[in-house]
């Protein structure tokens, strides 16, 4: 967890602002796990093919990580050779 104090005097003084970069990182680490092993399976990996989906189309709009969208678009294109 990274977390920075600063002084914001119109609202009250110092606040601490603080961003949990672990959850991001297995965040980031589980979709590149799930583009990878949709590429490697392909048509075997069928059977979990929407359970899958359901998981990266909600990854695709993540506001906090671009490697998270690109991988989410990268494991919907090995979705499509599943079937």
């Amino acid at each position: 967890m990274i977390s920075k104090t600063i002084d914001l005097k119109m609202f009250g003084g110092k606040k601490t602002i603080a961003l949990n970069s672990h959850a991001i990182e297995l965040k980031t680490v589980g979709s590149d796990a799930l583009c990878s092993i949709s590429s490697s399976l392909n048509k075997k990996f069928f059977p979990y093919t929407e359970r899958t989906l359901n998981i990266v189309l909600e990854n695709i709009s993540y506001k906090h990580s671009k490697q998270i969208r690109n991988q989410s678009l990268k494991t919907i294109l090995n979705l499509t050779y599943t079937c």
